[in-house]
């Protein structure tokens, strides 16, 4: 988020957030908050003050324009004047910013190929072109400027440089400021308009270009140490925190237009529509919403100058007269009046622009789309508000005010992602309503703070990383491709929780510069072309889903302020962009099985009696199900064993083919709309979407002895002909489906998983999934409907008043527990639909099993990159998940956070990790990267934080579990590879039990249960036991000390030890002392510990203590004849089992029973040829 000061920054313009405007405005006025701006910071002799030193620059360089621009005069314009602009004016700009009278040559020993940038000084790249050169186009036969633009040649520098951050570019007119880019998604540059600087004498911007631009700024033996790059970082953190300030603003801004509404007496039927109660509270702040989207989509397209198409006439009636900036400077001060005229202004440009025609005599275009449709704020179209509410709104959407200083929203450089960042908060707000007092207002509840501070949302850096591990691949392939332009729009990227759209515009850029690339034959292209291409690139390329209906319009008007160009309408995205419950769908292999008998577990308000016959019924029909719905057609899904099931679906390729046209026209779009609509209304689809809605209900069904729930053969009905089932039973289905927003993937996009694709599945699906577990939050929950529950002390003083309510208010406590049910039947079929083997178990959490659905979701060459909690590798629950990634080398990069830096606004405990999956065959040779333990996103480039080990690597240092494990640096990792490929584990769990060093873990003594056997040294000195060293001895009978846990440490054997009857830590003295031994409090015969710690059968133990000599001979031969039975002679073993069985057993199957059972008492306790001997 920038704000900025037209009247400071007339000639400095920001493109990307480099460094925002309202950081360089701090930085004009020398504010306190900002480091480097004494004297003594920019080298200058003590007694010197800045602002003299800039005023002299200025007088000298202004004498040295005026010379040139004289110089210049007649010159023609075919000529590049690159000589002249570098002596006569650049290099005299230069001397007076710190760099003296002559810039040293451009020498390259950094960057392999041809780069003839100009000048440097130290590790600054210094590119100086002539007055008629372009910085953006190439110019054939101009040294620096032919090969490519000379942006664009100093940015590819840059980028591949392992010495230089910063660079300048200049012709003498322009000046820019660059950095290395290579993981930022767009261009980002600060830019001075000279020419207009100098001209118009404009002196506050020329102390900005001095401050920011002086050699000091860019000095400094490491280049992240310079000025410029703390300052870069000390802005974003100042811009997190502007963040909360334009949330609340906004805020403002959707509370003024709401009370607005309702004040307004003009406004019957609005009012009468929520006083009848069928117009909600939760109705009005959706469509407030709508509003605010819609006037912050006109606020960023006027700022950037991409709304507006038409002859200069009618864009100057628009913008003197009726743009939204009018309105927004008319909010600045002026108050406004009762009356309601600005609001019709408004309306008549959401009407404009929602007609097919556009409004020619205003310059504004037809952007179609719902965003401008009445139907998204359909109670406001008729409605009034006055001047006084809508310049209220306005007042706080538009301005903040810092230290009394009031800035305007720099909404042209207002990125996707802060705009993502303040509107996801939103969307977690409940509206308040008070009709009576005409109020309304954003309620922030106990609970849900992280949510309603953006504590969610993903930061950028993170979304960079992730995307260099998972869709850079991808890219790279597809420009290694015959046509790599098709094959680049060819690549699917998906989103299954994608908010507002940040990874899938990130996603998007990189493509689409890519693209540009191409097209344009230079690796930094102009951002027109880079425009261009990312127009394409989301109707092509991109996909997403999220629950929430308000984010899926949030990331519809995200990737549209992206795309928009004037005179194109916006992009059709309703069949790219949808909502729905990523988890809660069925796909065609789970269908050709029936539904599960596990769906009818009984849960909360189901009946046991009726689940249990239900349960019944449905195991009749199962077998016969499962023949008849395999059957060949169209459609089909790859499920992750590779199965693949077909379903009766025909998409037609015209249909296919129409939707994937670029949205030039609005006619193209409209016509699109159409057939995605006619597609969606089908036959073939509604019996389909009937089918699959259909499998998902009987896992939700309340199941009561009157209801009519879903089984396996109502499914094979249903197959047969949707009029196979009755009304009630639609209506519930359709109920469930809204209820629970079930979805299913190769019905929502049955372009992705045609049969005929030769990899069914997305190229990449990157997401930050929600982290939550399946578990009902009564605080969160009472937190909009009950303060005094969602405040109760304790969980235990919560229940109380819970179950006060079933007396108290009925309504809340059925309510209460609809909640309550509606988790319970998503966790119940999450973990019985079969479709999360690997993840739904134990205490289930919803970042585990959106990342076994990523997997599922991509193709056999595709990659998945995810955010989520450093457990998916370590916990038990998940260690069936990393199991299988490993086994089948998938995992292709695990980075590890802790949270300390405050990457994430949440406890700073949490542990979370970026995890790069990849189903790419050819690439199973390759080891995996890991790092542990980073802090901030700049740990990944550590190399000595970085290490990488093979899945046999992993298998080897946790062959029982497979779990991952954990080291803070590569030298670590090569000790503990070396120590476990050197000396076996104690147990090896998957390899028969293999146990080398024969341990045996089990309880030897219980300090309660075992207390008769214990003595203390005052018992065993009566009885005439010599104490030597810790051990009483009295002839050949050895009492040993019994050790407790507060007796060691984890590197200290002697840790503590007792004196009297207390327990004291060691001294120092006693630990320097090798003799020293520590004293227990108890010691035990050496007789039970030998039978606890041998490694015999515990009835041979019991026997011997009993002195039954019988049982213990049985017991040691039936010993002996199982390691004969395992391990060496079958047939002898058999044979001496049988003679000694003989006379026992009379029926063989009784030898029979008592061979296995030596077997297994064997297998228990092992021998050796060497005891049987």
């Amino acid at each position: 988020m920038e704000t900025k000061n037209r009247e400071v920054f007339a000639s400095i313009h920001t493109e990307g957030g480099l460094l925002p405007s309202n950081f360089i405005l701090k930085i004009a006025k020398a504010d306190s908050e900002i480091e480097g701006l004494k004297p003594t910071n920019y080298d200058l002799i003590e007694g010197i003050r800045l602002n003299e030193e800039i005023s002299d620059s200025w007088n000298r360089i202004r004498k040295a324009w005026v010379a040139f621009k004289r110089s210049i005069e007649d010159i023609p314009e075919d000529n590049s004047l690159t000589s002249d602009t570098r002596q006569k004016w650049l290099l005299h700009l230069f001397n007076a910013l710190g760099y003296g009278s002559q810039l040293p040559k451009f020498q390259n020993d950094d960057v392999e190929g041809d780069y003839k940038l100009s000048h440097q000084w130290e590790k600054t790249p210094i590119h100086l072109m002539g007055w008629n050169i372009s910085l953006d186009h190439r110019t054939k036969g101009v040294p620096g400027a032919s090969r490519m633009s000379p942006h664009s040649l100093l940015q590819e520098f840059l980028n591949r440089s392992q010495k230089s951050l910063w660079g300048f570019l200049s012709n003498g007119r322009i000046f820019r400021i660059l950095r290395n880019n290579t993981s930022i998604t767009r261009q980002s540059f600060i830019e001075f308009d000279l020419e207009l600087m100098m001209d118009g004498e404009i002196y506050s911007d020329f102390s900005v270009l001095w401050l920011l631009t002086h050699q000091s700024r860019v000095a400094g033996e490491n280049h992240f140490d310079c000025w410029l790059e703390k300052w870069r970082i000390q802005s974003a953190d100042l811009g997190t925190r502007a963040l909360d300030v334009l949330r609340g603003g906004v805020e403002t801004a959707l509370t003024e237009l709401g009370i607005g509404f309702l004040k307004e007496t003009q406004n019957i039927e609005l009012l009468k529509s929520i006083e009848s109660g069928t117009y909600s509270k939760e109705n009005l702040y959706k469509e407030l919403l709508r509003l605010i989207y819609r006037l912050i989509f006109l606020l960023v397209a006027e700022e950037r100058d991409l709304l507006l198409i038409g002859d200069e006439v009618s864009k100057t009636r628009y913008k003197k007269y009726y743009s939204i900036n009018r309105i927004k400077e008319l909010s600045r001060n002026y108050k406004g009046t009762h009356h309601c005229d600005l609001w019709q202004n408004v309306l008549l440009i959401f009407n404009s622009l929602e007609s097919d025609q556009g409004c020619s005599e205003l310059a504004l275009p037809a952007l179609g789309s719902m965003l401008w449709s009445n139907k998204a704020i359909p109670s406001f179209v008729n409605t009034k508000i006055s001047n006084q509410a809508l310049l209220k709104a306005f007042h706080a959407l538009c301005f903040i005010k810092n230290e009394n200083v009031l800035t305007s929203i720099d909404f042209k450089n207002l990125g996707a992602e802060e705009l993502g960042s303040v509107y996801e908060s939103l969307l977690e707000l409940q509206p308040e309503m008070q009709l009576t007092t005409k109020q309304f207002s954003l309620k922030h509840a106990a609970g849900h703070e992280r949510k309603t501070t953006g504590s969610y949302y993903t930061p950028t850096e993170l979304i960079q990383s992730l995307i260099e591990t998972a869709l850079d691949p991808v890219v790279k392939r597809a420009m290694k491709a015959e046509d790599p332009i098709e094959a680049l729009l060819a690549i699917k990227v998906c989103d299954p929780a994608c908010g507002s759209g940040h990874f899938l515009i990130a996603a998007a850029h990189r493509i689409a510069k890519q693209v540009a690339v191409v097209e344009s034959g230079e690796l930094e292209p102009a951002p027109f072309a880079i425009r261009s291409a990312l127009r394409r690139v989301i109707g092509r390329c991109i996909y997403g889903v999220d629950m929430n209906s308000m984010a899926v319009e949030l990331c519809k008007v995200s990737l549209w302020l992206e795309t928009l160009q004037p005179g194109k309408p916006l992009s059709f995205l309703d069949h790219h962009i949808q909502c729905g419950n990523s988890l809660l769908g069925t796909t065609p292999e789970l269908l050709a099985n029936g539904i599960p008998n596990e769906a009818f577990n009984a849960i909360l308000g189901d009946d046991k009696n009726v689940c249990s016959g239900l349960k019944a019924t449905n195991k009749t029909f199962l077998a016969a199900f499962e023949q008849t719905s395999q059957t060949s057609h169209q459609l089909s899904f790859l499920s992750d064993s590779g199965k693949v099931i077909d379903l009766k679906l025909e998409v037609s390729n015209s249909i296919i083919q129409a939707l994937s046209q670029d949205d030039d026209s609005i006619e193209i779009v409209k016509e699109k709309e159409k057939n995605y609509i006619d597609w969606k209304k089908s036959t073939d689809y509604q019996s389909q979407l009937l089918l699959a809605d259909a499998w998902c209900s009987a896992f939700v069904w309340r199941k009561t002895e009157n209801s009519k729930p879903i089984t396996s053969q109502t499914l094979k009905d249903i197959e047969n002909s949707s009029d196979n089932i009755d009304d009630n039973q639609k209506t519930a289905i359709n109920d469930l489906k809204k209820q629970f927003s079930f979805f299913h993937w190769y019905l929502a996009f049955p372009e992705i998983f045609q049969k005929q694709l030769e990899f069914k599945g997305f190229d990449v699906v990157l997401s930050n999934p929600p982290w939550d577990t399946f578990e009902f939050k009564e605080k969160e929950w009472f937190a909009f409907k009950n303060q005094n529950i969602a405040e109760a002390s304790n969980q235990s003083q919560r229940r109380k008043l819970i179950t006060k309510l079933e007396t108290e208010n009925q309504i809340l406590f059925k309510s209460y527990l609809e909640a309550k049910r509606n988790l319970e039947a998503t966790s119940h079929f999450i973990r019985n639909c079969q479709r999360y083997p690997l993840c739904a178990r134990g205490k289930m959490d919803s970042y585990a099993i959106f990342a076994e659905l990523n997997k599922q979701l991509i193709n056999g060459k595709g990659y998945t990159g995810t955010i989520l909690p450093s457990g998916i590798a370590t916990a038990d629950n998940t260690k069936f998940f990393f199991q299988e990634i490993i086994n089948k080398k998938q995992l292709r990069s695990f980075f590890d956070f802790e949270n300390r830096k405050k990457i994430f606004k949440i406890d700073s405990r949490i542990k979370f990790a970026l995890m790069t999956i990849a189903r790419n065959e050819s690439n199973k040779d390759k080891k995996i990267d890991f790092v542990f333990f980073a802090l901030k996103v700049k740990d990944l480039f550590d190399e000595s934080r970085k290490f990488n080990l093979a899945p046999e690597d992993i298998k080897s240092l946790n062959p029982n579990t497979f779990t991952c494990p954990i080291f803070r640096n590569s030298n670590e990792a090569n000790i503990a590879k070396q120590v476990y490929k050197r000396i076996p584990i104690l147990i090896q769990e998957s390899d028969n039990q293999k146990n080398i060093w024969n341990i045996r873990l089990s309880s030897m003594f219980n300090m309660s249960s075992s207390s008769h056997l214990f003595k203390n040294s005052n018992q065993l000195s009566s009885d005439d036991y010599i104490l030597k060293g810790n051990v009483y001895e009295k002839g050949n009978k050895r009492f040993l000390p019994l050790y407790e846990a507060k007796m060691l440490h984890h590197y200290n054997h002697r840790w503590a030890t007792y004196v009297d009857g207390n327990s004291n830590l060691t001294t120092e003295i006693q630990l320097k002392d090798k003799g020293f031994c520590i004293q227990p409090q108890y010691w035990i015969s050496e007789l039970e510990v030998n039978y606890r710690a041998s490694n015999v059968p515990n009835d041979l133990i019991k026997n011997f203590k009993e002195k039954n000599v019988r049982k213990v001979a049985e017991c040691l031969f039936s010993w002996f004849f199982g390691f004969f039975l395992n391990d060496s002679s079958v047939k002898k073993g058999e044979l001496l089992l049988s003679d000694f069985y003989q006379h026992v057993f009379k029926n063989p199957l009784q030898i029979i029973q008592q061979e296995d059972k030596c077997r297994k008492l064997e297998n228990e306790y092992p021998l050796s040829l060497e005891e049987i001997m």
